[in-house]
């Protein structure tokens, strides 16, 4: 998310003042959450689905929207991310608490999040949809960076490293086996096309 939408995200419903304290408590657990996980790659059949929801959480034109929606165009759900703070840098742990698998390894067809100030991340965070990992470098489709609404992508982003965490789906055997599945979703400038 950009520092210029932080006012806005901590007004528009997803944050309210009385959770403060347990926001602490919920990075907590997630940093707790993410020591334990092995220096190894998950394999992704190990992945556990958590609480799903039937709606997209995200505010739209924000980075969580788009994270929603590329997780429910590849798994056929919405992820519960949230908890007593929506905004970006409060998933992992928030997924982690809602039962989803959330480990430090680069991994294709997952929600990376971005603690505050890594790789340019705002003082609430961002979270983007992983296509592809090259090594310890991961490819992203995201929104809100550095705008709202404005979809881009980024190569070579340094996935491996403290502050950046992924949030795994259970589908394993979806798009990431049917490549086909997400063809329509690009265009060849290599934004997302939603006007299907």
């Amino acid at each position: 998310m950009s520092k210029d939408n932080e006012q806005q995200m901590e007004n528009d419903g997803h944050t309210r003042p009385r959770f403060r304290s347990m926001r602490l408590i919920a990075v907590m657990l997630g940093l707790g959450v993410l020591l334990s996980i092995g220096a190894g790659p998950l394999p992704a059949s190990a992945a556990t689905q958590g609480v799903t929801l039937g709606y997209n959480p995200g505010a739209p034109g924000q980075c969580t929207w788009l994270a929603e929606l590329e997780f429910h165009d590849y798994t056929g759900t919405y992820i519960d991310t949230l908890g007593g703070n929506g905004n970006a840098m409060y998933w992992g742990a928030n997924a982690a608490a809602h039962g989803w698998t959330v480990t430090s390894q680069p991994t294709v067809n997952s929600i990376v999040v971005f603690q505050p100030g890594v790789d340019g991340a705002g003082s609430v965070g961002h979270v983007a949809w992983v296509t592809s990992v090259s090594g310890s470098n991961i490819s992203v489709v995201e929104m809100d960076f550095p705008h709202p609404y404005i979809v881009s992508t980024r190569s070579n982003v340094g996935g491996l490293k403290a502050g950046v965490a992924y949030i795994l789906p259970a589908n394993t055997t979806s798009a990431a086996t049917n490549p086909a599945a997400r063809a329509g979703l690009f265009s060849g400038s290599g934004r997302a096309d939603r006007s299907r």
